[in-house]
């Protein structure tokens, strides 16, 4: 609905006002629209929906994705392959990462396709998110992944035993894949039971 405001209020803009006062007033009508979707789109990501405790990771992603394809108007393809049940932490985990990834794609690749897919081969859950967005130059990330929730992803799949694998080229889009065992054992619990052995 707000999008569509923006995108009614674009078309306004097109007309002449009756003077510069209108048109100031205007402009900033269309920047707290704009502020307003941006406010709106920050809480929606970082609310966890009952969805993924009562129907798994699987349904949680495809409604995530339907709710940001359709506010943001980008096109997003969903597969999910063999898909089951998970343990608490893992689909926490992959909806969250899937989540980050997402947002960035909005806020900052431009890309008008995404594309991911959530997969069980072996005693591994796999998750794909690619999109055909700008991309970025990864030398820019010499000082380690700092900023736009990248290290965020990381340190959860890695938690998890899990890797995380970024990769991208500037106008080449954006691909990120994570592999996570069925049945890890976190590092934190392995730090916890070190200390208790000594």
């Amino acid at each position: 609905m707000l999008t569509g405001l923006r995108l009614h209020g674009e078309k306004v803009k097109s007309f002449m006002f009756a003077n510069e006062k209108q048109e100031k007033s205007f402009n900033e009508l269309q920047k707290l629209i704009i502020e307003t979707i941006e406010a709106t789109r920050t809480v929606s990501f970082n609310l966890a929906p009952s969805v993924l405790s009562d129907y798994g990771v699987s349904p949680a992603i495809r409604i995530l994705t339907e709710q940001v394809s359709k506010a943001a108007n980008i096109e997003i393809d969903f597969v999910e392959i063999k898909i089951k049940r998970l343990p608490e932490g893992i689909e926490t985990c992959l909806y969250r990462i899937c989540q980050e990834a997402l947002h960035n794609a909005v806020k900052y690749s431009e890309a008008t396709n995404i594309k991911i897919q959530l997969s069980i081969s072996e005693n591994y859950v796999n998750l794909l998110i690619d999109d055909n967005g700008k991309g970025f130059d990864l030398s820019n990330l010499k000082k380690g992944l700092t900023g736009s929730g990248l290290k965020n992803m990381q340190t959860r799949a890695e938690l998890l035993n899990g890797q995380w694998k970024l990769q991208t080229k500037q106008e080449q889009g954006t691909k990120i894949t994570v592999k996570i065992p069925l049945s890890p054992e976190p590092k934190i619990n392995k730090s916890k039971r070190k200390r208790e052995v000594a």
